[in-house]
């Protein structure tokens, strides 16, 4: 079995994922291609528009609140 050492200041920012190169590699090789679809300026617009027009419904009441009872 391998043993590895992780710093503390690498452990102390919060959740650790370890997994094996390949698996990573894939994963970033499709976030790469993510990226463009993300930031593409159409994509973005739709996104804003969509969000004032939710805050607008919701700050005039037309919005369905629920609360949960512990």
């Amino acid at each position: 079995m391998n043993t590895v050492t992780i710093p503390k200041e690498i452990a102390s920012q919060g959740d650790l994922v370890v997994l094996p190169r390949a698996e990573y590699e894939a994963l970033l090789s499709r976030a790469e291609g993510a990226k463009d679809w993300i930031y593409d300026s159409k994509v973005v617009s739709v996104i804003k528009k969509r969000s004032l027009s939710a805050r607008k419904e919701h700050l005039v009441g037309k919005t369905t609140t629920w609360s949960i009872k512990k």
